[in-house]
């Protein structure tokens, strides 16, 4: 089996001396080869141009410079006028698809987000530390008897340094979390620009 140069079909061909080359190496089926034919040696004008149409619908989907430039140049050289305007504007060579890179499966459940989990528990932590401190200073209040048990200045401590140190240890959770939070984007964003700096192969040939 060979494959068509110009419109990528494989074909058999029945004869060595029926084979016909677009250019050097580059082999063409019969059916293309038929096309061509048309264009030379047909007095239609409706078949010529029937076999233009079908010779440029292959020819936008040619991934070979070599051949593109050998069909275009046939065409305008022997076409008429009329039918090759198409095949003088700029085509875009067709790119071979880039394989899909599996991601990684992400973690659902209470693992999904950690650092919005951290955030979340940050908040709470915080909350939850300064009503016990202030819950524990009013215990404090109230036991005070002095002068035999003074413990104002314990409620006192407990009423200023307890929500103080509840806040002061969620702020560094808090930044802890924001940090998981720019690593991960900026992994993102080094991954892209690792996709998008990849030399592309088609230019080169």
């Amino acid at each position: 089996m060979t494959v068509c140069s110009m419109c990528g079909n494989q074909f058999t061909p029945a004869d060595k001396s029926d084979l016909r080359y677009i250019a050097e190496d580059k082999l063409i089926c019969e059916a293309c080869s038929h096309h061509l034919d048309t264009i030379l040696d047909s007095d239609d004008q409706h078949e010529i141009q029937k076999a233009c149409s079908a010779v440029y619908n292959h020819y936008i989907q040619i991934p070979d410079p070599v051949v593109r430039y050998s069909v275009k140049k046939f065409m305008i050289n022997n076409a008429p006028p009329a039918f090759t305007k198409d095949f003088s504007k700029p085509v875009e060579p067709k790119k071979e698809p880039e394989p899909a890179v599996a991601s990684a499966p992400s973690e659902g459940g209470m693992f999904g987000n950690v650092s919005s989990s951290i955030k979340l528990l940050t908040k709470v932590f915080c909350w939850v530390g300064i009503i016990v401190s202030v819950i524990c200073s009013i215990m404090l209040f109230a036991a005070n008897n002095p002068p035999h048990q003074s413990t104002s200045a314990a409620g006192l401590l407990c009423l200023i340094l307890g929500p103080f140190f509840s806040w002061a240890f969620s702020l560094f959770l808090y930044a802890f979390a924001d940090l998981l939070d720019e690593t991960k984007k900026n992994n993102q964003l080094l991954t892209e620009l690792v996709k998008h700096s990849k030399p592309d192969h088609n230019s080169k040939k």
